[in-house]
């Protein structure tokens, strides 16, 4: 994105913009799937925060993309939030608000920690985009690998689309057994699962990167001849 057209060259280190986000994750069943897109936009100050305007908007689109709308609603208490606007407009919807405790880290645990999974995995690894349609771009590569690839220890192992979906997780589905010897009934790191074909396998690491992001890897296994 470029500068404001009213900064002076010699001053950009000062006004350089930056972009702001905001997430919905779906927690129901603890998916942590992330519904919306992550949304970007420009400030010119350090200390601007959403606009009430912006994060309506944000929520109706959200509403609208997935053709339907949260029972409750939990978030912090930033003033774009806690205002009558936004109220107002989870009102009109039947959405009940609830709200974390103010100054106390792991209230609201879930988006914390995706906000950081994001930042450590991705936005530190990268140089970011300065315009917002290509940030964005480099954002929806994120939530794409996040959704479809990324496993998670909360889950079991499971990735948020296999838990929101219903489908059955990757790592429960019989198994391949490298050692020869391996006694079919012996049971295997957690979670437990068959072994599929004949013990002895061999086996090959295969590594692929969502829309070539090195930083994104997909790990798979497969069998070899």
């Amino acid at each position: 994105m470029a500068p404001h057209p009213a900064v002076a060259q010699h001053d950009l280190p000062r006004h350089w913009p930056r972009h702001v986000h905001s997430a919905v994750l779906h927690v129901i069943s603890l998916a942590r799937y992330v519904l919306a897109e992550v949304r970007g936009w420009a400030a010119n100050s350090l200390n601007t925060r959403l606009r009430p305007a912006q994060m309506t908007a944000f929520l109706r689109r959200t509403i609208r993309h997935v053709r339907a709308k949260p029972k409750y609603l939990v978030s912090d208490k930033g003033p774009q939030f806690w205002c009558e606007a936004f109220k107002e407009c989870c009102r009109r919807r039947g959405i009940r608000l609830r709200f974390g405790a103010v100054g106390k880290h792991g209230s609201i645990a879930v988006i914390e920690r995706f906000i950081r999974s994001m930042k450590e995995e991705y936005l530190r690894r990268i140089l970011l985009p300065l315009r917002e349609g290509q940030l964005r771009r480099e954002l929806d590569l994120y939530l794409t690998w996040y959704n479809k690839h990324r496993p998670h220890t909360a889950l079991g192992g499971a990735t948020p689309n296999e838990r929101f979906f219903g489908k059955q997780p990757a790592n429960r589905a019989p198994r391949w057994e490298p050692r020869s010897r391996w006694p079919r009934a012996s049971p295997c790191a957690s979670p437990q699962t068959l072994i599929k074909g004949t013990p002895g396998a061999r086996l090959e690491l295969a590594v692929t990167f969502e829309a070539g992001r090195k930083h994104l890897p997909v790990v798979t296994l497969r069998r070899v001849a």
